[in-house]
């Protein structure tokens, strides 16, 4: 039984692997396009852009890694059953049940390590490419507190509670001042681009 786990793990990771690098590598294929746009204003450069495309990568993981497990689990099983490998298996003595089981055992360790990127690696690396091209493209310091991502940009202070993966901002506040430094406006959204 351990051979077959090890085996279908094995046929599973990688079909998966290559489903998942395909979708990656498009996906930041896009990224590097859109952001081609904004190339030239500031200091927003090649390397700077190639940084924030590579730190936007783990946002495109967690939102991808399902995805891929799924076309990556169909594909391996569809070889298995082509090549009459799971017939064997079948015939051995596996029944359907158990074979459920050890593919629900892969899809749990799969989710835990999709959480784990989602929870932990996604958000830090989000902010960093965040706060790299503000300051690649307008020159604007950036500072990061509990409270979220402080920017100061002329008469005003933009705090972003938290970038999100897609580019976009939750949690906006702008606070606009005057001339002497009055406080003028404040404007809140809840999701900003």
């Amino acid at each position: 039984m351990r051979i077959i786990r090890r085996y279908l793990v094995s046929q599973i990771v990688g079909a998966t692997a290559f489903v998942f690098a395909a979708l990656l590598s498009l996906f930041a294929l896009m990224d590097l396009i859109r952001e081609l746009k904004d190339f030239g204003q500031g200091s927003y450069r090649l390397p700077q852009i190639l940084s924030y495309v590579l730190l936007s990568t783990p946002g495109h993981v967690y939102e991808l890694f399902p995805i891929a497990v799924l076309i990556g689990t169909i594909f391996a099983l569809a070889q298995l059953a082509a090549s009459s490998e799971y017939t064997v298996m079948r015939v051995s003595g596996i029944s359907a049940g158990r074979f459920a089981a050890l593919l629900a055992q892969i899809g749990l360790a799969l989710a835990a390590v999709n959480f784990l990127v989602g929870e932990f690696v996604s958000p830090e690396a989000e902010q960093a490419a965040q706060k790299l091209r503000i300051r690649a493209k307008t020159g604007v310091v950036a500072s990061d507190f509990r409270s979220g991502l402080w920017i100061k940009e002329a008469n005003s202070f933009v705090n972003v509670r938290q970038p999100l993966p897609d580019a976009s901002l939750s949690g906006v506040r702008i606070y606009e001042f005057d001339k002497d430094y009055q406080l003028r406006a404040i404007s809140h959204a809840k999701r900003g681009v």
